[in-house]
């Protein structure tokens, strides 16, 4: 019985410490790539992720300026949109 014990806590952290590894995999944002040609806007939102809503980011836009956009999450070197 208490090897039942010991296994159930063993297979209740590894599944613990996945998650963890995911969230923090999971966790890291960039700004979405500024493409040429794409009319946007132009005038200036942002100076800093403070002026954003929570999850967003203050990233450059195509007119040289700065706007609050959703970010795409890397993911084990893939970027994936939010």
């Amino acid at each position: 019985m208490e090897a039942l014990k010991y296994l159930t806590l063993f297979l209740l952290l590894a599944v613990f410490a996945e998650r963890m590894e995911a969230q923090v995999a999971g966790n890291t944002t960039s700004c979405p790539e500024v493409r040429d040609g794409i009319l946007g806007i132009c005038g200036r939102e942002c100076t800093a992720e403070t002026d954003c809503e929570q999850g967003w980011k203050c990233c450059p836009n195509a007119c040289g300026k700065f706007s609050c956009m959703n970010p795409v999450r890397e993911a084990r070197g893939q970027r994936i949109k939010e």
